[in-house]
């Protein structure tokens, strides 16, 4: 049995738009092309993913298609963008924009060779620590390690994917599928980790020009069809299909799943969490230690339902936080507007600006290999190398107030 992550409707562009990019900065490279429904990218804890789908060639054959990712309100012409670039031949490129500048991916030939060009094509996007690598028909074919640069646009709250088919031609696009890196969880709803493709491919991250992309975990499925050129309309009980014409408007729905496993013990799962400091400012020992169960690495992820308050989250060792203990602490300002990391052993601090939102908050923190990476409501990517105390527990309190706290979720990598 499976659980909605998602359920969205969204509209196709009437007239075809025109992307520019300029290569190297000296080369114009400028296409007009048909945009599909946006959909989200962003259902695992990591905010990492690997997107797969198939292209059909029998009937047509388009110069190229793409996945755009660009903010939702501003459109796939806006700045920055990432534009993941597939040709039919097994050709591919990552060209993103940002500041005005364009930039683009190397190509491995061997690879792309060796994929060659077949009727029924399989493409991927695999976005994790490295950065972006693309493949087809298995292999990978091109890579882009400015994982900061990449990040900026993936990570951001608004970012979306445009499933997008150069104008002249129609592309039959179907098989979508965006899943989670092994022990990656869905935001939604729990699930056990799965086999996913390597992060670590190449050593440096450069890939080899054979390395297969081995399949991941199911968490996000979607389901439809691409045409450009004429009307017409299909049925199926699993498959959703959409239609694309210049002069008609179309409407499609882009769902998602979640498997119901059991909750694997490298995993802390809950609800709601209320935290309080009522009897001083910043008062931890009013609220429960939470033990962190991994041997390194972890995730952590939830929101807060207010903003009325700063919060503070303090990683000590195991026996927790008291008034001589040592620890890193990480202070979210959802009411002062400034993110701070403090390490405590050390007094190394770090400060970033944080635009205040209304509302809710969401909070994303990823700990590997000593470096703590925090990113709130999508902005604010701070990077914090601490020093040798592993954290081994976490204890949460707002500066003063209560603060509920939902979908808190942290998971061993």
């Amino acid at each position: 049995m499976g659980y909605a992550c998602m359920s969205t409707d969204h509209y196709l562009e009437k007239l075809p738009i025109k992307l520019n990019y300029i290569l190297e900065n000296r080369f114009p490279n400028t296409a007009n092309f048909y945009s599909s429904n946006p959909f989200t990218l962003n259902g695992c804890s990591s905010g990492y993913f690997y997107l797969t789908f198939n292209v059909n060639y029998t009937a047509v054959e388009p110069n190229f298609l793409n996945v755009a990712l660009a903010n939702v309100t501003k459109g796939i012409t806006s700045d920055p963008t990432i534009d993941y670039r597939f040709y039919p031949n097994s050709i591919c490129y990552i060209l993103y924009k940002t500041g005005g500048r364009s930039s683009y991916s190397p190509l491995t030939s061997s690879s792309s060779s060796a994929a060659g060009k077949t009727v029924n094509a399989n493409y991927s996007i695999l976005h994790d620590k490295k950065g972006s690598k693309l493949g087809a028909n298995g292999l990978t074919i091109t890579y882009l390690n400015s994982t900061s640069a990449l990040n900026k646009i993936v990570f951001v709250k608004g970012t979306k994917a445009y499933l997008v088919d150069e104008a002249r031609r129609s592309a039959n696009i179907h098989n979508i599928t965006v899943k989670c890196l092994a022990t990656d969880t869905c935001l939604t709803v729990p699930q056990a980790p799965y086999s996913s493709p390597s992060s670590d491919s190449g050593g440096d991250g450069t890939p080899s020009g054979v390395d297969a992309l081995r399949n991941a975990a199911p968490t996000i499925t979607v389901s439809t069809t691409i045409f450009s050129t004429r009307a017409q309309s299909t049925t199926a009980s699993t498959t959703i299909t959409q239609i694309v014409s210049p002069s008609n408007t179309v409407t499609t729905t882009v769902s998602a799943t979640c498997a119901n496993n059991q909750l694997p013990t490298n995993i802390v799962v809950t609800n709601s969490l209320t935290v309080k400091s009522l009897k001083a400012n910043k008062n931890y020992s009013e609220n429960e230690k939470i033990n962190i169960p991994c041997s390194g690495d972890f995730t952590l992820s939830l929101t807060s339902n207010g903003i009325d308050s700063d919060l503070f989250f303090g990683f000590p060792d195991a026996n927790g936080i008291d008034k001589d203990t040592k620890f890193v602490e990480l202070q979210i300002g959802l009411k002062n507007g400034q993110n701070t990391i403090k390490d405590l052993v050390t007094a190394n601090i770090k400060r970033s600006d944080l635009v205040k939102r209304q509302g809710s908050a969401k909070i994303n923190l990823v700990y590997v290999n000593g470096i703590y990476s925090l990113l709130s409501n999508g902005q604010s990517f701070t990077t914090f190398t601490s020093t040798n105390i592993a954290p081994k527990s976490l204890t949460i309190t707002p500066f003063d107030g209560t603060v509920t706290l939902s979908n808190f979720l942290l998971a061993c990598m």
